[in-house]
């Protein structure tokens, strides 16, 4: 067997992908018994660039969840989707204070097309909730019209219409005028890429 010099992730993905969604392995049932134990696996820092660190942190995730599976745990290694709520947040803070309104409003865009911008809640088990719940709505499927193309990606072009791609947030006494908790998240459902969006600040 020739090994090829360079990984091609379409000859390996689409395959093991299907398996797996297939045999549920992405998800976990209370009725299997067993004490539950999860790992999220993190995407890759707001950079998107990757090194040495990240495989290491998923190697021994993967040993984890290996090992609490032998020992009778009911295991469930998830893979998370690129949420950069924290880093975009920062942004459009720091742009605001720069433009020196205080009343007024602030449009937030994604400038790839499957990305995506929302407003909700900063907490973990919610933003898990939205990756399923994308999933289900726009389920990895190589026989999406789109892959006509060349591509293999359509199901991040439909996952990013439904969180859409822009948000416009007001602001108040020179403040982003957020419910409690809400903050402003990035979403990126077609791998790591630089992160870009486009903010446009009105008022005075």
């Amino acid at each position: 067997m020739e090994l090829t010099k360079t990984y091609d992730p379409k000859l390996v993905e689409d395959k093991w992908y299907s398996i797996w969604t297939d045999k549920k392995l992405l998800s976990t049932d209370a009725s299997r018994g067993g004490t539950p134990y999860t790992i999220v696996m993190p995407p890759p820092n707001v950079t998107g660039i990757l090194h040495m660190g990240h495989a290491l942190n998923v190697t021994i995730q993967d040993i984890l969840i290996r090992w609490k599976r032998m020992q009778g745990f009911n295991a469930l290694w998830l893979p998370g989707t690129d949420h950069a709520g924290i880093a975009t947040q920062n942004v459009v803070e720091k742009a605001l204070k720069k433009s020196g309104i205080k009343e007024g409003m602030v449009l937030v865009s994604a400038m790839h097309i499957t990305a995506g911008v929302y407003v909700n809640d900063a907490e973990s088990g919610l933003i898990q909730d939205i990756d399923e719940w994308l999933e289900k709505l726009a389920p990895y499927n190589p026989h999406y019209r789109h892959h006509r193309t060349g591509e293999d990606n359509g199901d991040a072009h439909l996952k990013s219409l439904l969180i859409h791609h822009e948000v416009i947030i007001p602001v108040t006494e020179g403040n982003l005028d957020f419910g409690p908790w809400q903050q402003v998240y990035y979403a990126e459902f077609d791998g790591q890429r630089r992160k870009r969006v486009i903010i446009k600040i009105i008022g005075e």
